[in-house]
């Protein structure tokens, strides 16, 4: 029997999130209804950001999977977590943030295809308008995953 070394591995979709204050304002100027969330393409989201080059994001991993891999990592457990990123600097970032919180992973880079991102716009009541388009993620494939990762899992 595999000695267990992890207690949790999951999959999911590799995000880095791009947290942008905005007014109401300017809000209403983009294609963006106020507290949506929604898939985009590339385009869109490109065309979003050229709307917010003033403002600079805060920028961090996100994706529903990643966050809840993070919060157990961070609480103590020992984490995989399997997806794939872009081969750019998003991606390099995404898993850095991983490997910070020691995180275990194989590392999956898509060339030519970015990493997904999340644009979350928020205004000063708190709401957050979520813009995502998954990118690399959505290639993630069998290929993708490490037999090893998961036969060491609880």
């Amino acid at each position: 029997m595999k000695n267990k070394t992890i207690q949790l591995v999951a999959m999911g979709n590799a995000l880095v999130d791009m947290q942008f204050r905005v007014s109401d304002e300017l809000l209403k100027k983009l294609p963006v209804v106020k507290g949506e969330m929604r898939l985009v393409d590339e385009q869109e989201q490109i065309s979003i950001i050229n709307h917010l080059v003033n403002i600079i994001p805060n920028r961090c991993s996100g994706g529903s999977a990643t966050n809840t891999i993070d919060a157990f990592a961070k609480f103590g457990g020992k984490a995989a977590y399997l997806t794939c990123v872009g081969d750019d600097a998003n991606g390099k970032y995404y898993y850095n943030e991983l490997k910070n919180d020691n995180i275990l992973f194989k590392n999956n880079f898509i060339a030519d295809v970015p990493t997904g991102t999340c644009l979350v716009l928020i205004t000063p009541d708190g709401e957050r308008s979520m813009l995502t388009c998954l990118g690399a993620s959505k290639h993630f494939s069998i290929d993708h995953l490490d037999e090893e990762l998961i036969a060491s899992s609880e």
